[in-house]
Order: structure tokens, then C-alpha cells, then sequence
């Protein structure tokens, strides 16, 4: 920006017949003059800029639960003229946290999306380039986001070559990942209780114990499960498993999982033998839910077990094993 320089002369008020020689002033008292300020822009003293804008990660994909923060790293390059009263522009959805803020930053959270606003130099030169990192924390995503953008630009007082790469998008992609294993843990006798009453097998209360194993990068925070029998009950239908599983963050809307019933198992409710043959059950779907009171499932114990503290996916590495 050029600074301008005024000089005006200004006639002051004298009594008449005591300054006969006082000068007269013309029309053209004043001058105005323009120093520019701005400097290494050529001879046309116009700054034209060629900026080019990179922003990276050093995660190419966060893995929601085993990443639990991440880098944005920022280069501004001008390969041209200099550039004056040069910022940055960064604009993040969905709103996550910082972990760090550069000092020369502010930030501001807007109804979707957070917005951080940078100085970068005045001027930024020619062949100059400024890093800026910051550190940002993945706890607490929204568990329908699929992905970080970030959308960036360069803005300056200066003129832009043509050929600026100045504005910037920029992704990246999150993974969840549920892996579950649910299976019957071995015990030294599967208790068949008869109702002494009316010496039927018609009251039948059946104890077992179900082990729930959580696989590696795992997305699933709690685990719930239901047990399923066919409401005309014989001894050769199976037991239907189906776990209820609770993501790490609350879902904003409903989440689907799949499950793999090639590899699905599922035990028979046991008769007066205590050593009936598993079945395989085609589908989970096939049992319906039962209100009978005259039949009551019982598990004595449900264990989940994680290998590390992690997070969750579009759970299609779902498995029952029995």
C-alpha cells in the first residue's frame, strides 16, 4: 500500500494596509505525492505473487479409536513478487478439537465447521515459504462423519499470478473397524433344570456361559447380548446369539452391522442329554423372539476383552464363532 504525502500553504489573516507585501496565493497551493510503500515489485510498482498453497497429514487415514490425534501440516510458497499482508484461511468440517494452536492463529467453531484464520507474513518475498502445523484430536468425531476436509485458501493484498495455486481441498478419509468373536466358553457341566412340580420338561431354565472377544482395531465400546429361541421349541432348533453393539461415540443416525453367517455357529438348547450336537443355524433371522415364561435363558457370565484401546468401522469383519 503507497503512502501519500499532502503540503498545502494556507494564507493567514492580516489587517488590512499593515502587510502590503504579502504574497498572493494562487489556486494551486497544495501538492499531493505518492511514495510507494510496497517494495520488489517490479517497474511497474505493482506486487503480482505467485502463491501456491500444500496442505498434508501425516496420517493418510485415521483410524477412529487407534488414532487418536493428527497433524495438518501447511506450506505457503511464493515464487514470485512479493506478497503483502498475506493470511490463511482454513476452513475443517466436521468441528474438531485442537490439541495445539499456532500463535499466530484464531479460531472460531461456526454452526458445522471450524474456521481458523492465520497472518503468514507482510510481505511473504519472493522464493519465501512459511510451515505452519497443527495438532487436532480425533476423540470425539461424530460416528456418521466418514471423512476430515479441509478446505484452504491464500489471501493477500497483492496482485495473483494467473497461474497461483492458492486455494486448496484437502481429505481425509476415516475407518472404523468392529470385529467381534462370540463364542460358548467351556464348562464342566451344562445344568438341564426340570420343574419338579409337575415332573415335566415343560419349565426348562438352561446354564451356559458366553465368551464376546473383541478383535484388534475395534470401534465397539459396549456389548450387549440377546438370546433368541423359536417360540415351538425342539430340541434340535438352535439357540440364535445377537449381539447389540454400542459404538464408541454416540450415532447421529442408525448403524448398520454385517454379519458374516458363513462362519456362524450356534448351539442347540440342550434336552435331557447334556451332550447334544451343535447346529448350524443359516440365519440369525430364522428364531423369533419368545415371551413364554415358561422358558428362560440364563448366561452366568459375559466377558468382553479388548487387546488395545481403539476404535470403530462399518462393521464387516462381524463374526460368531460358537
Amino acid at each position: 500500500m503507497p503512502i501519500q504525502v499532502s503540503c498545502k500553504i494556507m494564507k493567514g489573516n492580516h489587517t488590512k494596509g499593515l502587510c502590503s507585501t504579502c504574497p498572493i496565493l494562487s489556486s494551486e497551493a497544495s501538492i499531493l505525492n505518492t511514495m510507494d510503500f510496497e517494495i520488489g515489485c517490479g517497474s511497474d510498482n505493482k506486487c503480482t505473487a505467485k502463491i501456491n498453497l500444500d496442505i498434508k497429514s501425516n496420517l493418510t487415514t485415521i483410524i477412529e479409536g487407534f488414532n487418536n490425534e493428527f497433524q495438518l501440516l501447511i506450506n505457503v510458497r511464493n515464487e514470485e513478487e512479493n506478497a503483502y499482508s498475506t493470511k490463511l484461511q482454513l476452513i475443517i468440517k466436521p468441528i474438531i478439537e485442537f490439541i495445539q494452536l499456532n500463535s499466530r492463529c484464531v479460531s472460531d467453531e461456526q454452526l458445522d465447521s471450524l474456521l481458523i484464520k492465520c497472518d503468514i507474513d507482510n510481505p511473504l518475498e519472493k522464493d519465501d515459504q512459511k510451515l505452519i502445523n497443527f495438532y487436532f484430536a480425533t476423540n470425539y468425531l461424530q460416528s456418521n462423519s466418514t471423512e476430515i476436509s479441509v478446505y484452504g485458501e491464500v489471501i493477500t493484498s497483492s496482485e495473483l499470478d494467473e497461474t497461483s495455486q492458492s486455494k486448496v481441498n484437502y481429505s481425509i478419509p476415516i475407518k472404523r473397524y468392529a470385529s467381534i468373536h462370540v463364542f460358548k466358553d467351556p464348562t464342566p457341566n451344562e445344568i438341564l433344570y426340570d420343574d419338579l412340580k409337575v415332573n415335566s420338561n415343560d419349565y426348562v431354565k438352561y446354564s451356559t456361559r458366553i465368551h464376546l472377544d473383541k478383535d484388534n482395531y475395534s470401534s465397539i465400546y459396549e456389548i450387549e447380548l440377546k438370546l433368541k429361541i423359536p417360540s415351538n421349541y425342539t430340541n434340535q432348533q438352535p439357540i440364535a446369539y445377537l449381539p447389540l453393539i454400542k459404538l464408541i461415540t454416540k450415532p447421529t443416525k442408525s448403524a448398520s452391522i454385517k454379519c458374516d453367517t458363513s462362519s456362524m455357529y450356534l448351539p442347540s438348547l440342550p434336552g435331557e442329554q447334556h451332550n447334544d450336537d451343535v447346529k448350524k443355524s443359516s440365519s440369525v433371522d430364522k428364531s423369533v423372539d419368545t415371551t413364554r415364561a415358561k422358558r428362560e435363558i440364563h448366561h452366568h457370565h459375559q466377558q468382553q476383552q479388548s487387546e488395545f484401546n481403539i476404535s470403530k468401522e462399518e462393521a464387516n469383519a462381524f463374526k460368531l464363532v460358537s
